[in-house]
């Protein structure tokens, strides 16, 4: 029975400080890469999400 490895995933933008995104939980190594390729597509998203609704209160950029 394999045992389950549960991981904190953190994302640094530029020289800002580290943020932790979330957390995966896997049995395997091969799930463990698809959970990382998961959570970095929703938050992708997320981020996504957030720009452009900003540029949407913001207006067109020069």
């Amino acid at each position: 029975m394999a045992a389950s490895v549960t991981l904190p995933v953190f994302i640094r933008v530029g020289d800002g400080e580290e943020v932790q995104i979330g957390t995966i939980t896997a049995d395997s190594a091969n799930e463990m890469q698809a959970a990382q390729a998961d959570l970095l597509r929703a938050v992708a998203g997320e981020i996504e999400s957030l720009l452009d609704d900003r540029s949407e209160h913001e207006g067109p950029q020069p």
